[in-house]
């Protein structure tokens, strides 16, 4: 299996309790959803495509540590020419080729079992590379939404100076009529023309933020930032029922950081078990056998042996101590770690649902100010109209309008955003099920209780 498919495999096997649905992207089409952003992310992101590699060394580690031990087969084959010179009445000359083949065979014997220790130590860091694959994942995720909500944000705003723009623009053709005709004064129309032009500078400089973040949606996405990309309006949030603690709990169960760690932690351990077997006594096998293919004289034509060699530290100096000593420090600062990372995790959860409901609140007041709002511009509008109001009643009034508008989109931005990041808090994307019924380990409880 290649490692992007291995990827892929721990990412869906990890992410089972998560609800995002899957929908082909049409690769001639612009036109792009939140899920089909995330899609290209899992597909094309750089950090994800790291931590991959990440699991290839690690499994390249575990196999060099099976390797080691053994069995372990040499095959030599060589050949000897040699010419020989006699003195003396016998005098004369002689050459002698000669080709042997020898093969050797070792085998270590894991009598004190400090290369399965190793190995086991190996098993468990490829295990939390894979589950640091799932957590580079699941933060890519919260990455690639953000930056589409903002990007999404970025256009709404667009519409809404472009809007205003339009009611300038439709006011100052009124106006100009009624110049003309008498009706009001020139300075009016200066006004709004002065309005119009505000406007149109606002429009440019919403429409540098969208592309702006469009292309840093493209990064997150990890493709050219040059992209042409449609964006899709995003339903609200549905409102979210399950206590805190409960999303404590599911937290702390599903977060790969977490299993990363706990895996993490298991590996030391097995290399501490090692460091701390290496003085008991190994034991390893040889055999040995020579074939010559043209013997002369009395050499053997074949050769065999098998020996068997146990070897016993006697002094080291207090290195295997020492080593061991280090390695259980390493343990022990990983479990400090883990720790920390619970209550990190839990913090997160809550800090998150916390700006959750925030956001909530104030997405509905902004929806409050909006209709306000448009009741004050046609109430103003109307005055105007009937010579009962004044333009600067109007002006105001279409200002307040587009702060309003303005204010729900960036409290629904951040509703949005808010419930992102309390998915990745939880390490899932289905918030309304009750997170109780998720897998519990010792890692299940909240930190201090």
């Amino acid at each position: 299996m290649s490692t992007t498919a291995t990827a892929l495999f721990i990412i869906a096997a990890l992410a089972q309790n998560q609800a995002t649905e899957i929908t082909q992207i049409d690769p001639n089409s612009t036109k792009l959803t939140v899920d089909q952003a995330v899609q290209i992310a899992q597909m094309n992101a750089f950090g994800l495509r790291v931590a991959e590699q990440d699991v290839a060394e690690a499994k390249a580690l575990e196999r060099i540590s099976r390797a080691q031990l053994g069995p372990g087969a040499q095959l030599t084959a060589g050949s000897t020419w040699s010419r020989v010179e006699l003195s003396g009445q016998q005098g004369g000359t002689s050459s002698t080729t000669s080709s042997t083949v020898q093969l050797a065979v070792s085998q270590i014997i894991d009598i004190s079992g400090v290369y399965t220790n190793r190995i086991r130590s190996a098993e468990f860091n490829r295990k939390s590379r894979e589950a640091g694959v799932a957590a580079t994942w699941n933060t890519i995720q919260n990455t690639v939404r953000t930056a589409y909500f903002q990007a999404l944000q970025a256009e709404q705003l667009v519409t809404v100076q472009s809007t205003a723009l339009n009611a300038a623009k439709g006011r100052l053709e009124k106006a100009n009529i009624r110049v003309r005709e008498g009706a009001i004064p020139r300075f009016d129309a200066l006004r709004i023309e002065t309005e119009v032009a505000r406007l149109e500078q606002e429009v440019i400089r919403a429409q540098g933020t969208s592309r702006l973040a469009k292309q840093n949606l493209n990064l997150a996405m990890s493709r050219p930032i040059e992209s042409e990309i449609e964006l899709t309006q995003v339903m609200d949030p549905s409102t979210l029922d399950t206590e805190a603690a409960a999303l404590v709990t599911a937290a702390l169960a599903t977060r790969a950081e977490l299993k990363q760690a706990e895996l993490g932690i298991k590996a030391l351990e097995q290399a501490r078990i090692a460091d701390e077997r290496a003085g008991r006594p190994s034991l390893s096998l040889q055999g040995f056998y020579s074939q010559t293919v043209n013997p002369t004289g009395f050499s053997p034509k074949s050769n065999a042996s098998i020996g068997a060699n146990i070897t016993i530290p006697i002094v080291t100096s207090g290195l295997i101590q020492a080593n061991a000593a280090t390695a259980k420090a390493r343990e022990e600062r990983a479990k400090v770690l883990l720790e920390q990372a619970q209550l990190s995790v839990a913090l997160e959860v809550r800090a998150a649902l916390t700006q959750w409901e925030t956001s909530l609140a104030e997405y509905k007041t902004a929806s409050k100010n909006e209709e306000l709002a448009r009741e004050a511009l046609r109430l103003a509008n109307l005055r105007y109209d009937e010579q009962q109001g004044i333009l600067l009643d109007v002006i105001v009034a279409q200002a307040d309008l587009t702060a309003a508008e303005s204010g729900v989109v960036n409290a629904r931005t951040q509703l949005h955003i808010a419930y992102a990041a309390l998915q990745k808090a939880v390490g899932r994307d289905d918030l309304t099920t009750d997170p109780t019924s998720a897998p519990t380990s010792n890692s299940t409880q909240e930190p201090g209780k």
